[in-house]
């Protein structure tokens, strides 16, 4: 799979981590990586995430969205592309929380086999 936006290149600013920080004084690390849609991964817990939130406790945080975007807008700036709602996508990991996947879903049948989970602001 070829790079899409960024120059050609996997790791478009030529590091694995990368810190970002915002206007606010707010500093984030991400390992930003361009392998079809330009994406920048982040630990749940560096933006006090449980890494389970739903969609819906999203879009009543006002003032978390604005950091989202905040965030995806420096992403974009940092890669060189044009930045939209959706990209670059920002998704956050957390470790394995069983009890987190639970709350997420009611049934799920290969709970043995999860190791991280992963939400995506989209």
């Amino acid at each position: 799979m070829s790079p899409s936006l960024s120059a050609g290149r996997l790791l478009p600013t030529g590091n694995v981590v990368d810190e970002l920080k915002l206007d606010a004084g707010e500093s984030y690390r991400f390992t930003i990586v361009d392998a079809g849609n330009p994406t920048a991964f982040v630990r749940a817990e560096e933006l006090k995430l449980r890494g389970n939130e739903l969609p819906a406790e999203f879009d009543q945080d006002m003032a978390r969205r604005a950091k989202l975007e905040a965030i995806r807008k420096k992403v974009g700036e940092m890669m060189g592309i044009p930045v939209s709602q959706s990209i670059p996508k920002i998704p956050f990991i957390a470790a394995d929380r069983v009890d987190a996947l639970i709350e997420t879903v009611e049934r799920l049948e290969l709970l043995d086999d999860i190791r991280e989970l992963t939400r995506l602001l989209a």
